[in-house]
Formats: C-alpha cells, structure tokens, sequence
C-alpha cells in the first residue's frame, strides 16, 4: 500500500532566505484551516512531550505520549490569506529548536480545494488487486 503521510518540515535555510520567507519558521507544508469556521485540536505525541505553541491564535497545548489533549480556535474572515507562526514550546530534545508550526488561514473555497488536493496526495492507496476489503454485507 503506498500512502504518502503529510509531514510538515522547517524549509534549509538558505532556501528560505533565497525566496524571501522566515528562517527558522516557514515549512515546506503548514497546517491549512477555513477562515470563519470553529476548528477543533486534538493532540498527541509519539514519543515525547511536545508543546504547540501559536500565541497568535491564542493557542498553547501540550502533545503528551498516551494522552489526547484538545482545545479549539476560530479564525475571523479578515485574516483569510495570513499565515501564522508559532514553534514547539517544550524542551523536548535535540532538535527541539527546529520544530516551527506554520498555519495558513484561507477561505472555506480555498479550503475545499485544498482539500481535495490533499486527499489525492496525502491519502490515496492504492491496493494490490489480491487484498480484499471487509465488507458489511
């Protein structure tokens, strides 16, 4: 089965100073919510604790290993365009000062859309012919 899992990675960052964007906070794919829309968060982590940390959306929450966490926010329609920054707040190892959180808030247009071309590219699969579903019938 080939799924391609959305992984979101700080950019190098010499390529993000060459196309002008922040270092140390720009990603290759932020996190892509609706404008005008409450927006539930539910967090975890795998292996340590972590803390999402985006002050700019009155957000801080701590991803603890066997625990779901979960809070909410809500993006007013005049910030559909902005993106927003924010970083892992927990001393959580070596790499922790490389984790930035980057957030685009769009329109619900812009979100559908976006929607659509996630799910082809982060949750299509395609199954051997052999391997056969459960089906409820």
């Amino acid at each position: 089965m080939a799924i391609s899992p959305l992984i979101s990675l700080m950019l190098d960052e010499d390529e993000a100073v060459a196309e002008g964007k922040k270092r140390l906070l720009d990603v290759d794919n932020p996190v892509v919510l609706p404008v005008d829309t409450d927006i539930r968060l539910i967090m975890t982590s795998e292996d340590v604790i972590h803390s999402w940390a985006m002050p700019s959306l009155f957000i801080k929450l701590d991803a603890v290993p066997g625990r779901l966490n979960e809070t909410w926010t809500r993006i007013p329609a005049k910030y559909a365009g902005t993106m927003f920054y924010g970083q892992c707040s927990e001393l959580c190892g070596v790499n922790h000062a490389y984790m930035p959180i980057a957030v685009k808030a769009v329109t619900k247009e812009e979100y559908a859309d976006w929607v659509k071309t996630a799910q082809e590219q982060f949750a299509s699969a395609t199954l051997p012919a052999a391997v056969s579903v459960a089906s409820a019938e």
